[in-house]
This record gives C-alpha cells, sequence and structure tokens, in this order.
C-alpha cells in the first residue's frame, strides 16, 4: 500500500477513543493547504492518500462472514441512489456508522440521512463484487485474505481492537456466544508448537565454562599459515616416458602446469604430524583453488583428500656453556631463496622414484604372465602393490617473505623405515608384514640395479603399507650431485657385494652377485637357494596418507 511513503494522520485510536475529535475532518483539510504568502486555502487534488483499517482477528473474521453472507443473498453494487435507501444494507460489525462517516468525510449529522446513507453504500460498492457470479477478485477481499493468516492475537491484547467510542451514541453489534467459541476454537487449532522451556541446567553450566577456553585460540594464530602460492604438481609416469621425455619433475616455467591456490598450513607444535625428520618437519595442510581445475587433473594431488606440507630446516647443535649438560639441537628455517633449490631436488627424487617402481611392477607383471597358474598357486607369494605419495611443489607468490612446501597426499596408517639410502637390507627392528614389505623394496632394489646396468637404484624406503614417500635416488659417482645431498655412490658401488638376496629375488630368478661376501652372517637373506616362500605374509588391501 505504500502507506509508508505518505503522511500518517491517524484518524482514531481505539486505546485512546476520546483523544481525537471524531467530527474532525482530518482526511477533507488533508487536500486544502495554505502556502505562505497567500491566506486563501487551495486545494490540490494531486494528494495521494492510504486508509488503513485495524482490527482484531476475531472481529476480521466477522467481517468475512458478513461480505459471505450477502454474497449469498445476492446483494451486489449499489447502482444508483434512487435504487438504494439505505436501509437494505448490513451494518459493518464493530464499527459505529458515525465513525465511518468520519472517516469517509462525510457529514454524520442525523443518522437516518438519506444522502449519507446513499455515500455510505457507493463506498461499500467499491470493494464488493458486482454480484453473486462475478469472479473478480477486488484488492479489498484480497487483502482480506492475507489478515486472515495473521495468527490470532491474545484476548487481552486491545490495543488493536476498536473500541467503543463513549462520545458517540452508536453501539458496536454484538457478537454472539457461539460466534465467540467458534471463533477461539478454530484460533486454538491453528496455535501449535512446543512448549516453552528453559534450558537444561547441567548444558547451560557446561557452556559457560568452557568459554575460557576461547582465548587459548590466540597463542596459536600465529602458526596458522595462510599464503597464495603457485603449485607445481609432480608427475607420476613410468620409467620409459621419463627417459624418452628427458623431463624434469617440475618446470618453473612451464605455465600449462601450474595452478593459482591458497595454502593453509597448520604448523603448530602440537599438530605436527610426527617427530621432526633429519632435515624437515610434516603439517596438515589444505588447499583451495582460484578456479575449478579440468578432469586431466586426476591422479594428481588436485584430487587427494588429505594433504601435508612439508617444510626444510637445518639443525644447528648449540653447547651449554655447563659440560655436563647435553647439547642442545635447534631447528633453523631458511630463506625461500635457500628452500627451493633443496625442495627442487625432493621433489626430483619422488618423480624418479615412482618411474622407478613402475619399472619393478612392469618387471613383475610380465614374469608372472610367461609362469603357469599352478607355479604361481604353489609358491603362494603374495606381491604387495606400493607407490609413491602423489605430490607438488608449492611456491610462494611472496617469494621474499614466505616458505617454500612439498605437499603430499596423507599417509594415514602407521608410519614404517624399511631401509635406510646407506645400508642394502631391511632395518633390523622390522617384524611380521613390515619385515616382508622390506623383503619386497629389497628386491626392488636389485630389479632397479640389474635393468639400469647397475648406474641407478632406489632407496631410503619409508612410508606405510601402500603409500611410500621421501626416497632417495641412488647413482654412480658421476651424478651423485644431481638428486641431493642424500645421492650416496658409494652404496651403488658396494651393492653386487652388499646386496642379499630373498626369496622375491629367487620367485623371479634374479642371480646373485659374484663373488659372495664372505663376511655376510649366514641368515635367511643370505642366498635366494636358501629361502623358502612358503611362510611370505604381505597384507592385502592398503591405506592413503603421508610420512612424517
Amino acid at each position: 500500500m505504500e502507506m509508508y511513503k505518505q503522511p500518517k494522520l491517524l484518524l482514531f485510536d481505539p486505546a485512546h477513543p476520546n483523544a481525537l475529535d471524531p467530527q474532525h475532518q482530518a482526511i477533507y483539510e488533508f487536500y486544502w493547504s495554505t502556502k505562505s504568502r497567500a491566506s486563501v486555502p487551495s486545494f490540490n487534488p494531486s494528494k495521494r492518500i492510504t486508509i488503513l483499517l485495524i482490527i482484531k482477528h476475531e472481529l476480521h473474521r466477522e467481517v468475512l462472514d458478513w461480505k459471505e453472507d450477502n454474497n449469498k443473498d445476492g446483494l451486489g453494487a449499489v447502482n444508483s441512489d434512487a435504487e438504494d435507501d439505505g436501509d437494505d444494507i448490513p451494518e459493518m460489525p464493530g464499527l459505529p456508522n458515525s465513525e465511518v462517516d468520519c472517516i469517509l468525510g462525510v457529514s454524520s449529522k442525523g443518522k437516518g440521512n438519506s444522502d449519507t446513507k446513499s455515500k455510505r453504500a457507493r463506498s461499500r460498492s467499491m470493494s464488493q463484487p458486482a454480484g453473486p457470479t462475478s469472479k473478480r477478485k477486488t484488492p479489498t477481499n484480497q487483502a482480506a485474505r492475507n489478515l486472515n493468516q495473521i495468527p490470532e492475537d491474545s484476548e487481552g491484547d486491545a490495543s488493536l481492537g476498536v473500541q467503543k467510542d463513549t462520545a458517540s451514541g452508536d453501539q458496536p453489534p454484538v457478537i454472539p456466544h457461539s460466534e465467540k467459541t467458534r471463533c477461539r476454537a478454530d484460533t486454538e487449532q491453528r496455535i501449535v508448537g512446543p512448549a516453552l522451556n528453559g534450558p537444561s541446567t547441567s548444558k547451560l553450566q557446561n557452556a559457560l565454562a568452557v568459554q575460557d577456553r576461547l582465548r587459548t585460540q590466540a597463542k596459536s594464530i600465529s602458526k596458522q599459515i595462510a599464503i597464495q602460492v603457485q603449485l607445481y604438481p609432480i608427475p607420476a609416469i613410468d620409467f620409459d616416458t621419463l627417459l624418452d621425455g628427458v623431463r624434469f619433475a617440475v618446470d618453473l616455467n612451464d605455465v600449462t602446469n601450474r595452478f593459482l591456490v591458497e595454502l593453509f598450513v597448520d604448523a603448530s607444535t602440537p599438530n605436527r604430524i610426527g617427530n621432526a625428520g633429519s632435515f624437515k618437519t610434516t603439517h596438515p595442510a589444505h588447499i583451495k583453488l582460484s578456479h575449478n581445475h579440468s578432469e586431466d587433473d586426476t591422479g594428481t594431488i588436485l584430487n587427494v583428500p588429505a594433504i601435508v606440507a612439508k617444510r626444510l630446516f637445518v639443525a644447528q647443535q648449540t653447547n651449554p656453556s655447563d659440560s655436563t649438560q647435553t647439547p642442545r639441537i635447534k631447528r633453523v628455517r631458511m630463506k625461500a631463496t635457500d628452500e627451493l633449490p633443496q625442495m627442487l631436488d625432493e621433489a626430483n627424487c619422488l618423480h624418479w622414484g615412482a618411474a622407478l617402481m613402475t619399472q619393478v611392477y612392469n618387471f613383475v607383471d610380465n614374469t608372472l604372465g610367461r609362469m603357469s597358474r599352478a607355479s604361481i598357486d604353489k609358491a603362494g607369494l603374495n606381491i604387495p602393490r606400493l607407490r609413491f605419495v602423489l605430490s607438488a611443489l608449492a611456491v610462494p607468490c611472496n617469494f621474499n617473505a614466505d616458505p617454500v612446501y612439498l605437499l603430499e597426499e596423507r599417509i594415514s596408517d602407521s608410519f614404517t623405515k624399511y631401509i635406510i639410502n646407506s645400508r642394502l637390507e631391511p632395518m633390523a627392528d622390522l617384524i611380521g608384514p613390515a619385515r616382508d614389505i622390506a623383503d619386497f623394496l629389497c628386491f626392488a632394489q636389485h630389479v632397479q640395479y640389474h635393468l639400469s646396468d647397475g648406474q641407478v637404484f632406489i632407496s631410503d624406503f619409508q612410508g606405510g603399507s601402500k603409500l611410500l614417500t621421501d626416497c632417495q635416488v641412488i647413482t654412480s659417482g658421476e651424478y651423485d650431485g644431481n638428486f641431493g645431498i642424500g645421492n650416496l655412490s658409494s652404496v651403488l658401488e658396494r651393492f653386487e657385494s652388499d646386496h642379499k638376496c630373498n626369496r622375491y629375488c629367487k620367485f623371479f630368478k634374479l642371480e646373485p652377485y659374484d663373488p659372495p661376501n664372505p663376511t655376510r652372517n649366514s641368515t635367511r637373506e643370505d642366498s635366494c637357494e636358501s629361502d623358502s616362500v612358503d611362510d611370505l605374509y604381505v597384507p592385502a588391501g592398503g591405506q592413503s596418507g603421508i610420512s612424517s
């Protein structure tokens, strides 16, 4: 109705029925105004007003019943003053005629005045249907239906009701008791909902008590890192593709293989994953892409459910003044300019590790394909299916202030060190399934060394039961500086003398190297000929995750 745009003229206040003169023609005077220099009022027909009648819901239902009865009886609009004497039009329930006349700007002197009744009849005809067969909906009828959706107010709330005007001689019609009862019953059926109950005392006390923990967040927020980075996924390809393409794990100049993302890292000490390694720490992390990635990115870190962020550090030893105390090791972070070259080496080792492991499984599958099913079943050999984690290099956009991270998919099961990079045998404390996986990885080294003609293999194996991480590429001395400081070429030179063939080597018919090392102890790994494959146990299935 846009009433908020128009001036407000209070014509009748049921809370204070005697405060306003019911004979005062406020609407009539609203159209007349006197300018500052003119003494004679002028009529302004362009002014607009909106009349809003506020009544109780109970009374509104009576109005609707009244209108419905009129439509059933065939009462329609008044066509002329001569046809209507005013006596056949029912009175408006709850509102005296004098007040209605006052609101409409009609003189109320003499209740029986035919001119007054005819004007009232014409005003009502504007909001009534033309006849019983008319389907036209007027704005008044629509507004009435809308008002009918308002829940009934409490019986004690009279501020919205129309009360009797004591200054007037008219009395509002009395609503029958049966009608009041019916209206109240209908209203009670519409009021539904649960009873208002107070909160549980124990729950309230608990909620109040834990509020003191809110301030503890201030201590850890400084370790919540949120930076914008350029993300370079490290491709996992087979060994032949790596050799044919002669490509790097990460090409920082390749704009087609990088993504602009937001990186969030929880670097707080309590949430750090595992113990700090020799030169890296691992933290929970997640990324948010600035745009949707394509389907070609499947099989990359962009699609893994959980990731971690690894950051480099330098271990510095501080000697206390008291010689009886143990020296302390302090982890010092580097600048991004120093971190990036070392992180590129880490990425390259993962890249080559994934490719060399595909070479191992190609050898395994080809060999099994040439064997009979009976021979395979007789051996009872289960082959563990391992792979390296999906990973990416995160280079900060603000290179002078933010760190470089290596992102990897998270390993959710227990973390195990299988083989260190300076030795060619499993860790001594491994038993059960972990020892069997370590034996298979020693066999994998044998395959890689053999197929590369003694030039390269992977070491420093660690990770979960299905995912590996943080490997080291071992090459001959002429390439020992190409894969970081962990590339110990001396280990490759000792391979033929120090490698101990195990049950996997025997099953896949790998020949032991001569001459045998006379200093080796007689153990289950001493020679392929002395091993049995009957008691080998390797668990099926696997989990995703990350290393520390």
